[in-house]
């Protein structure tokens, strides 16, 4: 026979925490009335945005009815982990597509506060105005807002490969470090230095805009940022003073982060100050009150009233929560398998989110995929994972980027060996293409 809540999510999980099941009627009817509003909150953001790993295939019904799914989910767990975990599930941030939208619009406008104050510098005698038509957009990686972007910024020809040759930020490093490596060893020589005059007049005179959809410890985003100065230095600092005396000037770097926290913010700030100009913008930001790593999420303090636990106390109901959860599950996700090499990753850093309790422990999820910086509890196991222990709340699809260092390596291999020029084939292209500009 069904009971009276069968039919009744936010009951049934009430009833499913011990913690909350003992409470007296006043404190449980509070407790309700939180779980209401908490619930409500976050189901209202999915409906208007649907969680796109689980558009085919949604075991839990997040995306259809997400009160009742958490409380599916939270059951697979023992009694005395609920707690911590449901403390987990009920502060995610769901950033739906209308939140991304708005911080891309804050970083609209404050890229332009950026190009304004960019257009004072002055190079040498030239004092050239840098403005939206003449930039050049590079997507760290591949995201949906990034057409969005270039869309609302009118900037024309980044279909046309002779204005955009790469796709990508980081087919951009490969391409362009390789063309280098072959032009310093005499290979297709007449084939490469037509590949890279192409690719130096597609930025002469412009500003590079790369742009990332998120970034919260700025870690790699950092690495792409360093490699990139390092080409840009290589290909016009010797060249700047003939670049005056022909009327031009070396691109502009800007980075521009849609979704970012306040530690991204601060790391990637001067990261690109060995170039000549650059200047970082980010969107949308949050700062560490929404981090679980070393207190309650700012947005479920009140179950400290509501349970009678101290900040302290229901802290440690979480970190217990997330301890059991990786020695549970979490450790047997394959880190290697899943995104390449991690010479210096300690996979331990997982059990509170790629970043440790440093720079991980979120609990954000974006309406496309959740990033592995937030606690695993939300994602594990990953989108087509062979699995069998637990249905994930929010499963995350893994990037498709090569985050491992044979990336890395690979650039600074054919950096090395363009840099030592050993033949003078690469100076000489570099002469000839800089010498030939109008």
């Amino acid at each position: 026979m069904a009971t009276a809540n069968s039919d009744n999510p936010v009951a049934q999980i009430l009833e499913s925490v011990p913690e909350l099941t003992l409470l007296e009627s006043s404190r449980k009817s509070v407790a309700n009335e939180f779980l209401e509003r908490r619930l409500g909150f976050l189901a209202q953001g999915i409906r208007s945005s649907p969680y796109e790993p689980y558009r085919r295939g949604d075991k839990l019904r997040i995306n259809s009815d997400f009160p009742a799914g958490l409380g599916r989910w939270l059951r697979q767990f023992p009694d005395g982990q609920r707690l911590g975990l449901l403390a987990i599930a009920l502060s995610t941030i769901y950033v739906a597509e209308r939140e991304m939208d708005l911080m891309l619009d804050i970083g609209y406008e404050r890229l332009h506060e950026s190009l304004n104050e960019l257009e004072g510098f002055e190079f040498g005698h030239l004092d050239a105005p840098v403005g939206a038509a003449n930039l050049v957009p590079y997507p760290v990686s591949e995201f949906p807002e990034f057409s969005h972007l270039v869309h609302r910024m009118g900037v024309s020809g980044t279909r046309d490969r002779n204005f955009r040759p790469y796709r990508t930020v980081d087919e951009l490093l490969r391409g362009t470090s390789n063309c280098l490596r072959m032009l310093a060893d005499d290979a297709y020589f007449e084939e490469k230095k037509i590949e890279l005059e192409q690719f130096i007049h597609s930025i002469l005179n412009h500003a590079v805009l790369l742009v990332e959809d998120c970034s919260f410890s700025g870690k790699r985003l950092g690495k792409t940022l360093d490699r990139f100065t390092k080409l840009l230095d290589l290909l016009f600092s010797p060249h700047l003073s003939a670049l005056r005396d022909k009327g031009h000037r070396p691109p502009t770097l800007l980075l521009l982060v849609i979704c970012g926290t306040s530690a991204a913010k601060k790391a990637l700030r001067h990261l690109g100050n060995g170039w000549i100009r650059y200047a970082s913008i980010f969107g949308g930001l949050f700062d560490d009150d929404n981090r679980s790593a070393e207190r309650v999420p700012h947005n479920v303090r009140e179950l400290c009233g509501i349970t009678g636990f101290d900040e302290v106390s229901l802290h440690s109901k979480l970190a217990i929560a997330v301890d059991w959860f990786w020695d549970t599950h979490g450790k047997n996700y394959n880190i290697k398998t899943q995104v390449g090499s991690t010479a210096d990753f300690d996979v331990e850093e997982l059990r509170w989110g790629y970043g440790g309790k440093r720079a991980g422990g979120w609990t954000i999820v974006r309406h496309h995929n959740c990033p592995n910086n937030s606690l695993m509890p939300l994602w594990y196991p990953t989108v087509g994972m062979e699995y069998e222990g637990i249905v994930p709340l929010f499963s995350r699809n893994e990037s498709h980027l090569d985050h491992s260092e044979s990336a890395t390596l690979s650039f600074e291999e054919a950096m090395g060996t363009a840099k030592a020029d050993s033949y003078g084939h690469l100076s000489r292209a570099l002469k000839s293409i800089f010498a030939d500009l109008s």
